[in-house]
């Protein structure tokens, strides 16, 4: 999964002289809305000032997979929101975060025995000095449920912040590093 921007225009059948809230069809795209955040999809989310344009920032495989997404939502139908940019994004700083500075951050990678996939995934966050915990898909059933045929995954403070084919492009991103080694907070396992 990859971090994404999305620049949304607002028009169509959008009046001008309401609230947001008071636009009709408010209640469904709320509920979509909230659909998204739940989903772990939208991350953030809302209008920039002037009120013309709104702004998220989303975690998706794709662009096609935000435009498949945001597709569904009933203000894209009617045209009062209208996508005008979907930009992939790299996040070097981020303040957001509720562990920053000194704090420690827990990386957990979900494994398979005989995995070569999740041995790479090993030694690449080996080779960018994290040592993360490992958790057997295979003998947590929960673990299971959830990741059975995404591993190898890897968890940050229990978010997921790579999956599957793992890169080190995709770790050094994900884990906001330079590739240089450890950087920030301090990593346990």
């Amino acid at each position: 999964m990859a971090l994404f921007v999305l620049r949304l225009r607002r028009g169509g059948p959008w009046d001008w002289s309401r609230d947001m809230r008071e636009q009709a069809g408010w209640d469904e795209h709320a509920l979509f809305m909230d659909g998204l955040l739940e989903d772990g999809f939208l991350l953030l989310g809302g209008p920039l000032e002037g009120d013309r344009e709104t702004l998220h920032i989303l975690q998706a495989d794709s662009e096609r997979a935000i435009r498949e997404r945001m597709a569904e939502d009933p203000w894209a139908a009617n045209g009062m929101l209208t996508p005008v940019s979907i930009e992939g994004w790299t996040v070097l700083l981020d303040g957001l975060r509720p562990n920053r500075g000194n704090a420690v951050v827990k990386i957990v990678l979900v494994i398979r025995k005989s995995c070569h996939l999740c041995e790479d995934a090993l030694r690449l966050l080996q080779d960018l000095g994290v040592h993360p915990e490992l958790a057997d898909v295979d003998a947590d059933d929960e673990l299971h449920r959830i990741y059975d045929f995404r591993v190898p995954v890897v968890l940050v403070d229990g978010a997921v912040v790579a999956e599957g084919r793992i890169t080190r492009e995709s770790l050094e991103a994900a884990l906001g590093r330079s590739g240089r080694g450890p950087a920030g907070p301090d990593i346990v396992s």
